[in-house]
């Protein structure tokens, strides 16, 4: 858990790194703008550090699943060599989504270069396809459903076996423990995928910042 809980660390100061300077420019100085090949590297390593970060909470679940719900075969199923192959699959395969999606949506073209984002967020460039192909909806909409929708369901499912198994638990000392071991997970799962959603649905027109990509 120390080991995954130090990965979640370097995504969040990797995704931090990624997006707040260049959005302290844009902040501080007068030319708002940021290059055309710099929005697409932006967005792919976003994208890699956003998606990285659900994986990791689905692995972070799976394993408070074993340690409370099979605890006695918690040391034989969640090895460190299995936690670090896990991670590092994980980054390939967001790493590879990234740069499709940064191919991908390079080959486009556009109708202005106006992005009404602090970032270049792959939502708000798919707005600004010209013109809209139904494949960019397709490739987000399925996207959506396997590193957004598939992991929290897991994670879901996760907790309904814990809740089950600390339900059962009749020593209070037990139940205690359980719920400290899960509750900041829950924490930052609520804070991470409340965030998640409200993205998704708000309108990709709806933004207070403008960040023109030359």
């Amino acid at each position: 858990m120390y080991f995954l809980l130090s990965q979640l660390s370097c995504v969040d100061i990797a995704f931090a790194s990624i997006t707040v300077p260049q959005f302290l420019v844009h902040t501080f100085s007068k030319r708002k703008a940021i290059p055309y090949g710099s929005c697409f590297v932006q967005m792919t390593f976003s994208l890699a550090a956003g998606n990285m970060e659900g994986y990791l909470l689905v692995t972070m679940a799976y394993v408070h699943y074993v340690a409370i719900c099979r605890h006695l075969h918690c040391a034989a199923a969640m090895t460190h060599e299995l936690c670090v192959w896990l991670v590092a699959g994980s980054w390939v395969l967001v790493t590879l989504l990234g740069a499709l999606h940064d191919i991908r949506l390079s080959l486009g073209s556009y109708c202005n270069n106006l992005i009404l984002h602090f970032f270049g967020d792959i939502t708000f460039l798919v707005s600004l396809a010209c013109p809209k192909p139904f494949l960019n909806d397709l490739v987000l909409f399925t996207e959506g459903i396997g590193v957004v929708i598939s992991p929290y369901l897991f994670i879901l499912a996760s907790y309904a076996h814990i809740g089950a198994a600390v339900l059962s638990l009749s020593s209070a000392v037990r139940l205690r423990k359980a719920m400290s071991t899960c509750g900041y997970h829950v924490l930052v799962v609520t804070l991470f995928y409340g965030t998640v959603i409200h993205l998704c649905f708000q309108p990709p027109g709806h933004s207070s910042l403008e960040q023109p990509a030359h």
